[in-house]
């Protein structure tokens, strides 16, 4: 008696208890935003620092527009050139923000509760085959909350090892436009920009290559943590749900039930 209590709570009470806990409860808790608050925030902040860098890249752009000549026209496309990049990571960065609330409230509102209530089904039907899809259905639907939330982690890890290299090429790019600020309210300033080939014109066409350079870094710094790493992590968990759930699905049991089969058994009895 006492094992068959045991099995039926297994078989029927306790996909009933996770089916409404995850519908109620887990779901109402992991689809908030108060819930991933530290994620969030981090993400906003990434998001301040590449509209910084888009911004600070722009009036550099401009600024070189007062140097002489085509002399300052490379540098100039290679800023413009960043400008899709930023919006390439701007893009990244709201998809793990919105990633965060929605994949929960996919998983656990609706994927584990149409399992469990399968589960049930498969109780009556008792299909091997249909055990196993639900296993692997969710143990894909917990992976998918865990994505974003451990790429956000490791990304936050890297980018703290690079975060005054990106400070200090905001830092720079203020600099330089200040510069040109007084340069510019300077008597002399187009007295100087007035040749062609000057030390002034030198000495800012060194100060924007270097610009270029930090702003490079920044872009290639933001690309990694915001789409190559979120990347890594998918492929790191596809690899992880195949080998936990690498068993194939016995289709043996399912060709016991299938109605066409048992029709051509019975025609070939017949013919005998």
């Amino acid at each position: 008696m006492k094992s068959f209590d045991y099995k039926t709570i297994l078989k029927w009470i306790l996909p009933i208890l996770i089916c409404l806990s995850s519908f109620y409860m887990i779901a109402e808790k992991t689809s908030t935003p108060e819930f991933h608050e530290q994620s969030i925030q981090y993400l906003d902040e990434k998001r301040d620092t590449v509209m910084t860098l888009a911004a600070s890249s722009a009036a550099i752009s401009t600024a070189i527009t007062m140097l002489p000549g085509d002399t300052g026209t490379p540098i100039a496309n290679g800023l413009a050139d960043l400008s899709s990049k930023f919006l390439l990571v701007l893009g990244a960065i709201y998809l793990e923000k919105y990633s965060l609330t929605l994949t929960c409230m996919v998983a656990f509102k609706y994927i584990i509760p149409i399992l469990c209530l399968t589960w049930l089904v498969n109780n009556v039907t008792k299909w091997d085959w249909l055990k196993i899809v639900c296993i692997k259905i969710g143990i894909i639907a917990v992976s998918m909350c865990l994505i974003v939330p451990c790429s956000v982690k490791l990304s936050k890890t890297i980018e703290a090892t690079y975060e005054s290299s990106i400070q200090e090429t905001i830092d720079n790019a203020n600099n330089i436009q200040e510069k040109i600020k007084k340069d510019k309210e300077n008597k002399n300033f187009l007295q100087k920009i007035g040749d062609a080939i000057s030390s002034t014109t030198q000495k800012y066409t060194k100060m924007f290559n270097k610009s270029l350079n930090n702003f490079m870094e920044a872009t290639a710094i933001m690309i990694v943590t915001s789409c190559v790493i979120p990347i890594l992590v998918i492929l790191f968990f596809l690899w992880f749900i195949q080998v936990i759930s690498g068993t194939t699905i016995n289709t043996k049991s399912f060709k016991t039930f299938n109605p066409v089969s048992k029709v051509q058994k019975q025609f070939l009895n017949s013919k005998e």
